[in-house]
């Protein structure tokens, strides 16, 4: 059917370019919020399309013109001709299948990526920086949970060796509760006690039995020790004084959700949520035309769709449940719980992680009997 189907071979070296040139353009539009870096990266989801198309399924070709179907009529009928919107429809769900068909690429800029970021963060965080307007030009604190919990995804699915992965998820944990930010903490805990689960699982008896008595020795000095932690890490770290004093959003997000239940009909139901330029409810976030909410988004840009999308990503549940795949399931709920209070996906180049994560979740959907045979050469259940 393709001629010439091994030749691209050669050529896969430049699949590293891409996924370099991908992570660092993210990294610079958090910093800067640089429009042009949005674009290098539609442009490199554009140029990932030619190293993974022989490997795609017709139905996923199907699914992805649907989407993209649905981007295009909700931007005209919302009147918002968000051009970009449909070029990361398009070119997102590419680069997620390059990211899961070159795993053996991936590892070098996976690695600088992530620890770039910890860097970065880490050096603004010894220096005492306010992390709201010194780290980054363009964004708020917020953004380091969602570098950390990308870059660290890169780097897991990535064919690094799985002790490194243990070791990057201690940093991040570490990093995300320094950061301040409420959704990052709980959203990457589910990563965290999934890895735990996973060693204490895969562990032998010694190893079971030393994780149990050091479970039960921490939670006994918790249970003695309890207020004098608390205030400890009460006065030490500001996330815990915000778990405190709120929850998992805001007055600025509760008005958004407020705002659209109170204008709900059958139009918004079939058109999307912003429909015929109803979207003033999205600017009370902050001003600006920002939910802060990643479901809220993807009904607005995707209408009826999404439901499509929602039964996809139940589905990659289901499916990673059945291999028993703890970590890549404590991963997907950890996307799904940060898209809850941020726009993150739907669309954005941020979609690619959902879209990688999906396509690892549900190979033989996505992909044909040589992308079957590619993805085999990977372990796909434990992530490397």
């Amino acid at each position: 059917m393709y001629k010439n189907f091994t030749m691209s071979k050669k050529y896969e070296r430049f699949t590293v370019v891409l996924f370099s040139f991908f992570f660092l353009s993210q990294f610079l539009y958090v910093r800067d919020g640089n429009i042009y870096f949005q674009l290098f990266n539609m442009l490199v989801g554009v140029f990932s399309f030619f190293f993974v198309f022989k490997y795609m399924s017709v139905k996923f070709y199907f699914y992805i013109f649907t989407l993209v179907f649905f981007a295009v009529i909700t931007t005209i009928i919302s009147e918002k001709y968000k051009f970009g919107d449909i070029a990361f429809s398009i070119s997102m769900p590419f680069f997620g299948a390059m990211m899961s068909l070159y795993r053996h690429q991936l590892r070098l800029p996976s690695l600088l990526f992530f620890f770039g970021v910890v860097i970065y963060c880490g050096r603004a965080m010894f220096l005492g920086l306010d992390l709201n307007t010194q780290l980054f030009n363009f964004s708020s604190r917020n953004y380091i949970s969602v570098l950390i919990i990308f870059s660290f995804f890169s780097l897991y699915i990535s064919t690094l060796s799985n002790r490194l992965k243990y070791v990057g998820v201690f940093i991040s944990f570490v990093v995300v509760v320094l950061s301040d930010s409420r959704s990052g903490v709980i959203s990457f805990s589910i990563v965290t006690l999934g890895v735990i689960s996973l060693f204490f699982y895969n562990s032998k008896m010694v190893g079971r039995f030393f994780i149990f008595f050091l479970l039960f020795f921490v939670t006994f000095f918790i249970m003695i020790f309890s207020s004098e932690i608390y205030f400890y890490m009460y006065e030490s770290f500001g996330v815990v004084k915000r778990l405190a004093v709120g929850s998992l959003t805001d007055s600025g997000r509760e008005n958004v959700i407020n705002c659209y239940s109170d204008i709900f009909d059958v139009k918004h139901l079939v058109f999307g949520l912003d429909a015929f330029n109803s979207n003033h409810c999205s600017y009370l976030a902050n001003g600006t035309d920002n939910p802060h909410n990643s479901y809220i988004k993807m009904y607005g840009n995707l209408a009826l769709f999404s439901f499509v999308i929602v039964f996809t990503l139940l589905w990659s549940i289901v499916s990673l449940l059945k291999r028993k795949d703890i970590v890549l399931l404590s991963i997907l709920f950890c996307f799904l719980v940060r898209a809850s209070t941020d726009i993150v996906f739907f669309f954005q180049s941020w979609d690619s992680y959902l879209w990688a994560l999906i396509i690892i979740s549900l190979p033989s959907f996505v992909f044909n009997r040589y992308g079957i045979s590619r993805v085999n050469e990977f372990d796909v259940y434990k992530g490397g």
